[in-house]
């Protein structure tokens, strides 16, 4: 096999590298920092957004509190009865 004993392993390698470096580039040191002070202010700006809502949220619930809701303190619980439409009606009135 005397096509193996010609076959140059440093020349094929050499080639794919200059390939490669024709394809593909590094991005630079300052774009890197550029990137991650971006996904920073971002995730920042993600968790800002997030507390908003919950803040927004906790307060509607509070600003929707009626004194006047009726509750188990309010009204007591009806005494069991049977399933007929007379009870029902009781049961679902007001």
């Amino acid at each position: 096999m005397p096509e193996h004993d010609t076959f140059d392993l440093d020349a094929a390698f050499a080639r794919l590298e200059r390939e490669v470096t024709t394809l593909s580039s590094s991005p630079g040191a300052d774009r890197v920092f550029h990137t991650s002070r971006r996904r920073r202010q971002v995730r920042r700006g993600a968790i800002a957004a997030i507390a908003v809502l919950v803040v927004g949220a906790g307060a509607s619930v509070v600003m929707t509190h009626d004194a006047n809701d009726v509750g188990p303190t309010t009204r007591p619980v009806p005494a069991p009865a049977g399933l007929d439409a007379g009870s029902l009606d009781k049961a679902t009135a007001g």
